[in-house]
């Protein structure tokens, strides 16, 4: 906004009250002009720009200057893995088939590709879990479940309890310390519950509990069940906190010192429970829980259709995560973080030739994006390999679209604060809102204390697959280096099965692994600060700006009293005369 200066002037000379508030709302006005008529001249620029189908001239504004909204950790950016076995089917889902080998009881977790594309999203949180959690029995003490080696062999198939030996643990472990994951363990948090009143059998716990503290083995939080609150076979709210606080107590036990302790997160619940969780929260001691955590699956959105393109259905999908920050902040707002431990774009493994295209691609980022900005401290997206919403192939671990989008986001976005940005177009006479423009932005800006490493950078997203958009950036309180780097991803198509990017000479090369097993380079293109960016239909594009901090507001009251010095001297000039007048 701009702030008109009320200078103090003699009561007694109504005169020059009358002509310096004339010289004020003058110079107000011809401020306000100048932002009109350089907005008009912006979009008569833009639609004469040659070669493109442009629907309108949009506009990106951000003001640096004003407070970040939310920070995000390093690591806010994860991924799951789930127990799946290849011949293992639920009341709805046939999830073994779109799983194969790539549960983590037999996923080669040696395999060089994997390793080498999981180590490339770190820093990340790696949370192992999923439906089959709660039937896990830990090979340690001796479970009647898996006494045998036969028996521990024939869990590797369904049905019947999966064994987990402490050899295959310490794989998974030493997978997640290689890689730079911080590791989340699921427990079996129904290991021989009879009825939802009464507590599961924590013995088996215990012992894992026991040997991972004992071993050194390195873990980042534990959770408890899945989706189990009130379900058939699952607990009611009082029992599962109860259940919760004695696993906090074990933590506490075997891990008595806090700066390496693991942190402990619930209920894990779905947005189908959340009347449930409410008085789960209400049943729970206060230091039991780290954090809240919950599942979302973005299903009715998510198809393969118009609706993941329509950002207000995009909107919809946010309603759990809404919920749940209300519930921490009127549980204990100090220290109560939340999570969203697992969250995909469609239930059931995901639909197939969909969420392993590139349109979900706008769902990942939109997420992202949304839930960086309302203060959810980590993403744990569904999944890292398996199904059809794997950021990885199932059989070859060769990257899907979402994993680019993942890469993208953890090299540009991932560390930063995050604003509230303005997003609008004027086309002629008409305004459109975002939904109407299908533009969605996000903004962040690094936090580094030096001016010369300091940048900002914008998440665009052009949701149409028909319009080309011209969009101009206007960074309030930010002094730009002069360059900017953008990097543009499209498809072929919003279902192509393979993203791809643009570079400096207008090519596009597509995403994937070279002959020997690299991902490709992914040089952005560079490009002059004051150049509209040009959105490709169907395509998003992270763009960094370099520079430093410049308070546009002291610049503008600086100017003023400039401009307003140089009105009193003249003024004074002309009533020199009259002095005496004055000073009556």
């Amino acid at each position: 906004m701009l702030h008109a200066l009320k200078p103090v002037v003699p009561t007694t000379a109504p005169a020059c009250n009358a002509l310096l508030l004339l010289v004020s709302l003058s110079h107000t006005i011809l401020c306000w002009s100048l932002l009109v008529v350089g907005t008009v001249s912006l979009g008569a620029a833009a639609a004469t720009d040659a070669g493109y189908t442009v629907k309108s001239n949009a506009f990106v504004g951000l003001d640096v200057q004003q407070a970040s909204v939310t920070t995000t950790l390093p690591w806010y950016r994860g991924f799951t893995s789930d127990w799946w076995r290849s011949n293992e089917r639920t009341q709805r889902c046939d999830n073994g088939a779109k799983w194969g080998h790539s549960g983590l009881l037999t996923a080669d977790l040696q395999n060089a590709r994997l390793r080498y594309l999981a180590t490339r999203l770190s820093p990340a949180v790696w949370r192992i879990g999923g439906t089959p959690q709660d039937e896990i029995v830990y090979v340690i003490g001796n479970p009647p479940e898996c006494a045998s080696s036969k028996s521990v062999q024939e869990s590797l198939a369904a049905p019947g309890p999966l064994c987990l030996t402490m050899g295959r643990w310490k794989e998974i472990v030493e997978f997640a310390d290689s890689c730079g994951l911080k590791l989340v363990m699921g427990l079996n948090g129904m290991y021989a519950r009879t009825r939802q009143d009464e507590p599961f059998n924590i013995t088996n716990t215990r012992e894992f509990l026991r040997f991972t503290a004992e071993s050194g083995l390195s873990v980042f939080a534990f959770e408890l069940s899945n989706e189990r609150l009130r379900r058939a076979g699952g607990a009611t709210p009082k029992v599962l906190a109860q259940d919760f606080t004695r696993v906090r107590q074990l933590i506490v036990q075997f891990w008595p010192d806090k700066t390496t302790r693991p942190m402990l997160l619930g209920p894990d619940s779905s947005e189908k429970q959340l009347k449930h969780v409410r008085w789960f929260a209400k049943q729970i001691d206060g230091g039991v829980l780290d954090g809240l955590s919950y599942h979302s699956y973005c299903s009715g959105v998510c198809r393969c259709g118009a609706p993941m393109t329509q950002p207000a259905a995009l909107h919809t999908c946010l309603n759990s995560a809404k919920y749940f920050l209300q519930l921490a902040r009127t549980t204990n707002p100090a220290t109560l973080r939340v999570w969203a431990s697992e969250v995909g774009p469609h239930h059931c493994g995901g639909l197939t030739n969909c969420s392993d295209r590139f349109m979900t691609s706008f769902w990942y980022l939109h997420h992202l994006g949304s839930l960086a900005r309302m203060g959810i401290e980590v993403f744990a997206r569904s999944t890292l390999m398996g199904a059809d919403y794997g950021l990885l192939d199932k059989a070859s671990f060769h990257p899907r679209p979402d994993y680019f989008a993942a890469l993208l986001w953890g090299r540009l976005m991932c560390r930063h604060h995050y604003h509230d940005v303005t997003v609008g177009s004027m086309d002629g006479n008409s305004v459109e809102s975002q939904d109407a423009l299908k533009l969605l932005a996000f903004a962040c800006r690094s936090a580094a204390e030096t001016q010369a490493s300091n940048h900002i950078t914008l998440l665009l997203i052009n949701l149409s697959p028909e319009e080309v958009l011209t969009v101009y950036v206007k960074l309030l309180g930010w002094k730009p280096s002069g360059k900017r780097l953008e990097y543009h991803v499209s498809a072929s198509s919003q279902l192509a099965p393979e993203a791809r990017m643009k570079t400096q000479n207008g090519d596009w090369i597509p995403l994937r692994l070279s002959a020997d097993d690299k991902l490709p380079d992914m040089a952005p293109i560079v490009s002059k600060y004051s150049d509209p960016v040009i959105m490709s239909r169907s395509s998003y594009a992270f763009i960094r700006i370099d520079g430093h901090y410049e308070d546009a507001r002291y610049t503008l009251y600086f100017t003023y009293h400039i401009v307003i010095a140089a009105l009193l001297a003249l003024l004074l000039l002309y009533v020199r005369p009259r002095r005496r007048w004055l000073l009556r």
